[in-house]
């Protein structure tokens, strides 16, 4: 895994609260425990908006994560027939845009782990890190913190890797 990208800091944008990994610096103006429209933010990655803690689905947002209850996993299995062999998926997530399948799909193809198929299903956990851009900080910015983004990509490659790498004969 890469080192934290949004690890950015900046001495003088860098009081806010960041207690997990993939939340850029930010002042904490309203001195509430993390980040609000309109405080000043490091735009690491040059999106145009801050990346952070944001948890998918409920009714209101924002809804920030400031605990882990349950750890948020990709798990995978790879069977195979002696002609074909496929992976199947299943991530801690609200939803899985198919764009984000198609990069776990080419990031394992890459690895040169080669699959007749992979097939990706999400739980539908809304106390994950939102994946779908439905809790920004304001109801016109997405949720979506491109960082997490691309270590769900990884660890969920790599979820499929391990399964391919474990496979045993099975009667």
């Amino acid at each position: 895994i890469k080192a934290d990208q949004a690890d950015c800091p900046h001495p003088a944008l860098d009081s806010g609260a960041r207690p997990f990994a993939f939340i850029e610096p930010y002042v904490d103006v309203q001195h509430d425990g993390h980040y609000d429209p309109g405080d000043p933010f490091v735009d690491c990655n040059g999106n145009g908006r801050w990346d952070g803690n944001l948890l998918g689905g409920g009714a209101s947002t924002p809804r920030f994560y400031d605990h882990v209850a349950d750890p948020v996993t990709a798990r995978a299995l790879v069977v195979s027939n002696g002609r074909r062999t496929i992976a199947v998926e299943v991530l801690d997530q609200e939803g899985l845009f198919n764009v984000y399948q198609q990069r776990i799909r080419a990031r394992v193809a890459a690895d040169g782990v080669k699959l007749d198929g992979i097939f990706i299903s999400a739980t539908h956990d809304e106390s994950a890190p939102d994946s779908l851009g439905l809790g920004g900080v304001t109801n016109a910015t997405s949720g979506v913190d491109a960082y997490f983004v691309d270590y769900m990509v990884d660890r969920s490659a790599a979820a499929i890797e391990q399964a391919y790498n474990a496979r045993r004969p099975a009667t």
